[in-house]
């Protein structure tokens, strides 16, 4: 074990705990746990000074356990929601927590994520619930905004969990996101409008802000490439890409890149910090104007967890990176992770977590070998080299959680990700620079949207 990572070795430690408590998740009592990590951590100080060996195997049980129990706490919330509710029949009522998946192929539907306040049974009897749902309307004539109150009649059902190759198993994020079940109108009803709540209003104005992007390049671009290039910025409204295009995506081993996570923000990031050296301006002041608009980028997602997490581990890992701390970059990142799955241990089987964490451990790993390597070829710009060895670094680690998420391997999965994704990162650029530039001179971004 290298001692010069130690949080680094704390995120895995406390990973490896989240797996072993799924695979064996009782201890006989609740919170019995602690017993076995306190006797841990008072061999770790008693025999600590003595045995460096023993000391190390210590913490990395001490660790393990505390990973262990983290994920009892939260299984344990997990269990106190109200899991009563599925099954249940009523007017549901809740707050619209952000902006709707509309699927537009066959029949249209709307699915809102709901944040539940209380159901009305047929009685009159209201009773308080704790927990999200997904609210379903067939045919919607409008759509809601993220702070909505919205209520239907309708029942609970429970959410399909997909295990069968080819899918990712989507338990750990709807526990993460206290996800009871779904909601369908029951027939004739339709959802009612309550009011603004007042809440969620960052991702009310940034979906404000992209509802105008998009209508800004909407006389540029036909419908299906514009709904490509919004999910390639900002992620999500994977309804509005027809089933083809999904399809092709999928089956390339590269719908990762819809995806927004460390590799959104390490492309960015790399992007302004090159343009930066390119403009000669001093290095600490292009990376803290590269982590503003970073953190711009993050508001103007709606900051969702996803993209929080890209954030934060991407400023870290590749501000590091640019100011020449790679060392303290990593346990950076360890502390970062370590932070993110002590807050919430059903992070570690999110696919965005998984591909923002390899994507900033590769960069982080593998960028300066990589720019070495790239500058033996003396014909090639060294600016294109860096940002050339930027990309590969980001998907260096992500190749092989993309193949555990997605579990397949076709022949063509290695060059698509090498060839056709370092394309498709240089689309986001453009994309967000004619973004930017269509608030200033539209007729230019237009341009851009052409290429």
């Amino acid at each position: 074990m290298n001692t010069r990572y130690p949080l680094l070795w704390s995120a895995l430690c406390l990973a490896l705990g989240i797996i072993l408590y799924d695979g064996m998740p009782s201890f006989g009592l609740p919170g019995g746990w602690l017993l076995p990590a306190g006797v841990f951590f008072i061999l770790l100080l008693a025999g600590g000074r003595r045995n460096r060996n023993f000391f190390l195997l210590a913490a990395f049980l001490f660790l393990v356990i505390c990973g262990m129990g983290r994920m009892a706490l939260s299984d344990e919330a997990w269990q106190q929601q109200s899991s009563w509710a599925l099954g249940a029949s009523g007017r549901w009522s809740g707050i619209v927590r952000e902006s709707p998946s509309v699927n537009r192929e066959g029949e249209p539907y709307a699915r809102y994520p709901v944040e539940l306040r209380t159901i009305t049974y047929d009685d009159g009897k209201v009773q308080p619930v704790s927990g999200t749902a997904y609210i379903y309307e067939t045919s919607p004539k409008q759509l809601y905004r993220a702070g909505d109150r919205i209520s239907v009649h309708g029942k609970m059902t429970a959410v399909r969990i997909y295990k069968n190759p080819g899918k990712i198993d989507l338990e750990g994020r709807y526990r993460s996101q206290r996800l009871l079940g779904r909601i369908y109108p029951e027939k004739g009803e339709t959802l009612r409008y309550g009011g603004d709540s007042g809440d969620f209003r960052i991702q009310r104005w940034a979906e404000s802000v992209r509802n105008g992007i998009s209508e800004s390049f909407a006389p540029y671009m036909d419908p299906v490439r514009l709904h490509i290039l919004g999910t390639l910025l900002f992620g999500g409204n994977y309804g509005d890409i027809p089933q083809q295009i999904m399809s092709s995506f999928s089956t390339t081993g590269i719908v990762h890149i819809l995806s927004v996570s460390g590799s959104h923000v390490a492309l960015l990031f790399g992007f302004l910090y090159f343009l930066g050296k390119w403009l000669h301006l001093p290095g600490k002041l292009v990376v803290s104007s590269a982590i503003l608009l970073v953190l711009f980028y993050s508001f103007l997602s709606g900051l969702v967890p996803p993209v929080i997490r890209a954030a934060a581990m991407g400023i870290l890992s590749v501000g590091g990176l640019f100011l020449l701390r790679e060392k303290s970059s990593l346990n950076l990142l360890g502390a970062a992770v370590t932070g993110m799955l002590l807050w919430d241990p059903f992070y570690l089987y999110d696919v965005s977590f998984q591909l923002s964490v390899g994507a900033s451990a590769g960069i982080l790993i593998f960028y300066r070998p990589l720019s070495h390597f790239f500058r033996r070829f003396r014909w090639l710009p060294k600016w294109i080299g860096e940002g050339m060895a930027l990309s590969t670094a980001a998907q260096v680690l992500t190749i092989p959680l993309v193949l555990y998420d997605f579990h397949s391997f076709p022949f063509y999965f290695i060059p698509a990700n090498l060839l056709v994704t370092p394309v498709l990162e240089w689309v986001i650029i453009a994309g967000l620079l004619a973004a930017v530039l269509s608030f200033l001179f539209l007729p230019l971004a237009g341009g851009i949207l052409h290429l």
